[in-house]
């Protein structure tokens, strides 16, 4: 059976959704997402589908992002494809939310990238798409664009220099200042594993030609390597 991964939540109107993948099961390497709505009042999952994913290899880690013009996106992981998709999300005729996760309603959002566990935030009348590369996961990317639905994404003066491993959730910005989340290192001598830890990061400097963070909070889980943690959201 395939294990539940718990990933981001999104506003639906007054309705709270939220996106999960499906790991992949015994024999096979393709990952899927699904949806379930929360009860504001009870707090339990209700309505739960799954998103269909067709003609994806495999789909995991899926980013919610309104663009600038209110419509909203999920970006999954979909590295194999060799390029980050924005999939749209429309309005059924009951009022529920439906992700059109299919090949044919994609818009690209980067081309020729095997990116990881990406976040793509708007930050100081900018968007910005951080994400590390299937190869080299431990090596930072940063790219800016001054749109996301009509992007023209340009890398950061930094990228190759910036040691940050992949992605744990997407940026947030509160009272003016920038934090960001990613898989933790290792401490020295530490039994570790995937998912242990939870780096929070503060961006102290962000322009195309400078990029400055700083270690605030260090959030350790999945004691007696048993449970992990993959995304803060």
């Amino acid at each position: 059976a395939s294990e539940l991964l718990i990933h981001s939540a999104f506003l639906w109107g007054p309705r709270l959704f939220l996106l999960f993948e499906f790991m992949p099961s015994a024999g096979t390497t393709k990952g899927s997402l699904g949806m379930s709505e929360i009860d504001m009042n009870t707090g339990k999952l209700t309505n739960s589908s799954r998103i269909s994913g067709k003609g994806m290899v495999h789909l995991s880690y899926p980013l919610p992002v309104r663009g600038e013009s209110g419509l909203l996106y999920i970006v999954p992981e979909v590295s194999e494809s060799g390029a980050i998709y924005a999939f749209p999300v429309l309005e059924m005729p009951d009022g529920r939310p439906q992700p059109e996760v299919n090949l044919g309603k994609e818009r690209i959002v980067l081309s020729n990238s095997k990116g990881l566990d990406h976040s793509i935030f708007w930050y100081r009348e900018k968007w910005w798409l951080f994400t590390v590369q299937q190869h080299n996961q431990k090596s930072l990317l940063i790219y800016h664009s001054d749109s996301f639905e009509w992007p023209n994404w340009k890398p950061h003066a930094m990228n190759g220099a910036i040691f940050r491993p992949r992605g744990a959730g997407n940026a947030i910005e509160h009272q003016g200042t920038l934090y960001t989340v990613h898989q933790a290192e290792p401490s020295y001598g530490e039994d570790f594993f995937y998912g242990k830890a939870i780096q929070v990061q503060k961006i102290l400097v962000l322009t195309e030609t400078d990029y400055v963070a700083e270690d605030i909070l260090r959030v350790q889980v999945g004691e007696g390597g048993e449970v992990g943690t993959h995304t803060i959201s």
